[in-house]
């Protein structure tokens, strides 16, 4: 995250020009897409307050977020910062590799996992945890005086504006380009207001904070001293930590003067003396460097040198350049706005130093479920599966440079914990290199490591980015390889390489057959092993190594297979699919491992349509009060999303549109654009999380629906649901780093153009499979009354050799010339956004039943 506030707005997004009140052009694209009004339109709206803050509004410039609610005649900003956060490691004597396996595979003490828990498992294991950086509150002295009419986050601009029944009208932002909140108060001259801020978000036991019991052991546990200082134009507050870092939160304000009784006072008062009264704040930190009143303070002056109206600007600026990278139009609004959404989120959230967390940017319990930490069974890595296909690579870089600082840590525990060489990746970890859990058997999840690794790779797919996957891609990638190779032993049973203990992943069969916690060849753990040695031997071969690369092929070649049960993906071999599990981990091997799509192999194609087909059997999630149907069974934090993408591989664009609209959006949506960890009705919504993966496990399905690029082929709308006659997408990007635009209109496909940076040969799955090669065009939109030979290979996809910056449009011959289109959707005034559902996924299908209907918006 930068951390000088940018003078002006120095360039146009890749591959789009224009202003930000002009069309986006794209180069060869025949459309001209109105991006205020595209994204402008999915604006969220309340006709009145959020006065909890899990209904509070979001904001962000990717490492200082602001979460705005407004209790009971308040007004208030929840921050978070991403280097707030408290890094000691839990003192406790965990159990090693050697001294489990023997204990279970030798002595049968299959109930050691309990004993681990009991030992490894109390109050301590909390930290480290992610922490809220401060909160601000303004509150009216007079009951009503800050009464909330409509409120308004305009995601274009990135900017929250309240509409107050006095009239008044309060505008933030969190600055794009620095960590500065800025607050504009107008139409309130002659008002006195008291002002307030503090090391918590929330205030504890209101606005929807608990004050559970362990929040309170939190509280006593980190904050060690807290020095407060008003001037009348300026506050500040000194936060010293437990685990030796300080935080500095510093106020200054115009156009009003700040009352106190003394300089240390836990409140001011605030003259309102002018019609328009700006606040700015800003938060340093110990972790980025000393002196932090003089960073804080300098900061302030650069910004107040430049006045807010600049960089308000600015900021918008700046979002314009985010919000032209790409672009989807879908027949669903919903799944449009929440695919927007997702990109705001991430945007705002993944900048600075570390990456998204579990629980979002904009969790403001002090005791955030699991410590707000990095879970990398699933949720870290699903975060950012959607951004390099959204042409949102550059908000990967968080992810990369924080794994890889970590990587002398991690080996250090994997050979202190395994006494293996290599990198045994944490099943939970905040900011350091460890597993602060740790508890029994979750660090046999062996697949992290490698989902993990994955995401450094797809980075180089998508970007090609050499020098990236040099410096951070390969030492991770490599380091997990490592591990594999060390922990792969013989099976005696098959003379082939196995996993000798794994464990079956959130199983409920634990609590029923505790010899079967931990097994070998556990499904999800073997799959993920075939897939990165893959990975690996192809990274190796990117970087020039040949010899890792052919060790890595070997060991691939001579691994047990999948374990395949009744013609499924199994749990494990010899067990069968219909075990209770939390998650759909038998897709495991359709998503994201890529070992069978709807290209093949062929000899694994039934195997996957059957588990598909049969997942819904097994999922142990059955919310409480949730009607059992069979269609829920699967609606928690990440399921619904996974399905979703696992069936677009496999080419079922209905059952992703089901998975993602009718099983999850139905029943999960908040009125704040988020998700609910559960599914739960409209009523008991209002005050549940969410996870940030949520919304990046939907946005990523949308994608696959979309445009798909695994298997060295380029597919074009490759699983789109039968109702999706009318769709679009601009500058989604796929491997190895083609720039993909296609339209479909009147359930047919009117063009599809392909850029890149870099010369690249790839292949183009036919998009008109039913038209002869002579029929279609491709045309280099720098001459287009020039038509090229189409060629194609065995399979008869295209052969497209794509220049530097030069386009190539593919077309049918009967549509040139193609006039070009306005992209500038009407504003249908829908307050907020509208959906019910669920809905049926073809003409004449009857009405869904068993789920219920969502719920968006305040009243």
């Amino acid at each position: 995250m930068p951390r000088t506030i940018v003078t002006h707005w120095q360039h146009a997004p890749t591959g789009a020009t224009g202003s930000r009140d002009a069309h986006c052009l794209y180069p060869g694209v025949p459309v001209a897409i109105d991006m205020q009004k595209r994204v402008g339109r999915n604006r969220i709206i309340y006709n009145g307050p959020a006065a909890i803050w899990p209904e509070g509004l979001p904001m962000g410039n990717g490492d200082l977020a602001a979460m705005a609610f407004q209790p009971a005649d308040s007004l208030c900003w929840g921050l978070t910062k991403s280097d707030v956060r408290d890094l000691r490691h839990p003192v406790v004597p965990w159990c090693d590799h050697p001294t489990i396996r023997r204990i279970f595979e030798n002595e049968h003490n299959h109930l050691l996992t309990d004993q681990i828990n009991e030992e490894e498992w109390d109050f301590r294991t909390y930290f480290p945890c992610f922490l809220p950086a401060g909160g601000l509150w303004l509150s009216a002295l007079h009951q009503g005086e800050l009464a909330v009419k409509r409120q308004v986050l305009d995601l274009y601009q990135a900017q929250h504006t309240l509409e107050l029944v006095c009239g008044g009208q309060v505008t933030s932002f969190v600055y794009a380009d620095a960590n500065v909140l800025a607050i504009r108060l107008t139409g309130m001259n002659g008002r006195r207001l008291r002002l307030r801020f503090g090391p918590e978000a929330v205030e504890p036991g209101h606005a929807g904070d608990d004050n559970s019991p362990t929040a309170q052991l939190i509280r006593k546990e980190i904050f060690r001293r807290q020095l407060r200082h008003w001037q009348p134009d300026q506050g500040r507050l000194q936060v010293d930590y437990a685990d030796g870092h300080r935080t500095l939160l510093m106020l200054q304000i115009r156009g009003a003067t700040l009352g106190f009784s003394q300089p240390d006072a836990n409140e001011a008062t605030v003259d309102l003396q002018a019609d328009t009264v700006d606040i700015l704040m800003t938060i340093a930190t110990s972790r980025q460097g000393a002196f932090l009143q003089r960073r804080a303070s300098l900061l302030l002056e650069t910004a107040w040198q430049r006045n807010v109206d600049r960089l308000l600007a600015d900021h918008h600026n700046c979002w314009h350049e985010r919000w032209s990278r790409s672009a989807v139009h879908l027949p669903q609004r919903i799944l449009e706005s929440l695919w927007f959404y997702a990109s705001y989120t991430m945007a705002s959230s993944s900048r600075g130093a570390y990456p998204t967390p579990l629980m979002s940017a904009w969790n403001l319990r002090l005791d955030q479920p699991y410590g707000g930490d990095f879970h990398n069974n699933i949720n870290s890595q699903m975060c950012y599966w959607p951004l390099p296909a959204a042409n949102h690579a550059d908000l990967m870089p968080p992810f990369l440079k924080h794994f890889w600082s970590v990587i002398p840590e991690m080996e250090m525990e994997t050979r202190r914990v395994w006494n293996l060489p290599g990198i045994k990746v944490p099943f939970a970890s905040m900011g350091r290199g460890i597993d602060h859990w740790g508890v029994g058997y979750w660090r046999y999840e062996l697949f992290v490591s490698a989902w993990l690794a994955q995401v450094a790779w797809w980075h180089y797919e998508f970007t090609g980015d050499r020098q990236a996957l040099l410096q951070f891609g390969w030492p991770l990638i490599q380091g997990v390889a490592e591990f594999y190779m060390a922990y792969l032993e013989t099976d005696p049973a098959t003379g082939k390489l196995s996993l000798p203990l794994t464990k079956l992943c959130e199983d409920t069969m634990f609590n029923v057959v505790p010899a079967q916690r931990l097994v070998r060849d556990a499904g999800l753990d073997l799959t993920a092993v075939h897939s990165h040695l893959r990975d690996a031997a192809q990274a190796a071969d990117v970087i020039g190594q040949p010899q890792p690369a052919a060790r890595y092929r070997s060991a691939l070649a001579n691994l047990n297979p999948l374990p395949v049960v009744g013609g499924e993906f199994s749990p494990a071999p010899a067990m069968a699919m219909d075990v209770p599990v939390s998650h759909p981990y038998q897709l495991a091997a359709i998503y994201p491992a890529g070992l069978v799509t709807q290209l093949g192999p062929a000899s694994l194609l039934p195997i996957a349509q059957r588990t598909l087909a049969q997942v819904w059997r097994c999922s142990s999630r059955v919310s409480i009060g949730q009607p059992d149907t069979g269609r829920l069974r699967w609606n928690d934090d990440l399921s619904m999303g996974w399905i979703a993408t696992a069936r677009a591989w496999m080419g079922d664009g209905d059952g992703a549109l089901d998975a993602l609209l009718n099983g999850w959006v139905t029943s999960t949506l908040k009125t704040n654009g988020f998700l609910t960890e559960q599914s739960r009705r409209p009523s008991e919504r209002s005050a549940m999380g969410w996870m940030q993966n949520q919304l990046c496990g939907l946005a990523n399905g949308i994608n696959e629906m979309l445009l798909q690029s695994h298997s060295g082929v380029i597919q074009i709308f490759p699983a789109l649901p039968g109702t999706w006659t009318d769709v679009s997408f601009v500058h989604l990007v796929a491997r190895p780093g083609v720039r993909v635009s296609a339209r479909r209109s009147g359930g047919i496909i009117r063009w599809v153009v392909l850029s890149a940076e870099k010369q690249n040969t790839v292949c183009l799955r036919n998009p008109w499979p039913g038209q002869a090669l002579e029929s279609l065009a491709v045309v280099d939109t720098s001459f287009p009354d020039v038509l090229m030979p189409v060629a194609a290979n065995d399979a008869g996809h295209l052969l497209l050799t794509i220049l530097p910056n030069q386009p190539l449009m593919v077309v049918p011959k009967d549509r040139l010339p193609l006039e070009p289109v306005i992209d500038a959707p009407h504003d249908d005034g829908i307050e907020p956004w509208s959906f019910t559902g669920p809905i049926p996924l073809r003409p004449g299908d009857p009405q869904p039943d068993g789920t219920w209907t969502s719920w968006w918006g305040k009243p």
